[in-house]
């Protein structure tokens, strides 16, 4: 599992992909993923969007942001619940010795 703040995941997708294809890592979540409305889907080449929160409101609409993917060979985790207030989400991954909960937050410094 890798967490990552992108500073713009469009921007640095390509780079990603590359670190990403011999990394081993199942499950990456992202921080300030600067995605918008205007953005319909985003990809990840291996990887599925499992779940993604634009920053949607206030001055800095359209920057922050949090996205999780998922290796497509990885199908045990799913998101239980996204923040209203904040840029949070929470997810559950199914193993064989039981579940783990997984958070993604980005806390803006101001």
């Amino acid at each position: 599992m890798w967490s990552i703040n992108a500073r713009k995941l469009l921007r640095r997708k390509a780079e990603l992909e590359a670190r990403l294809t011999n990394s081993g890592v199942d499950i990456l979540l992202v921080q300030e993923t600067w995605l918008s409305e205007d953005v319909e889907s985003v990809t990840l080449s291996g990887f599925m969007l499992a779940g993604r929160l634009d920053r949607a409101v206030g001055p800095k609409k359209g920057y922050g942001g949090i996205a999780v993917f998922v290796r497509n060979s990885l199908s045990s985790l799913a998101v239980l619940e996204y923040s209203d207030s904040a840029e949070r989400m929470w997810c559950v991954l199914r193993t064989h010795i039981g579940d783990i909960l997984l958070g993604n937050w980005h806390r803006p410094p101001d």
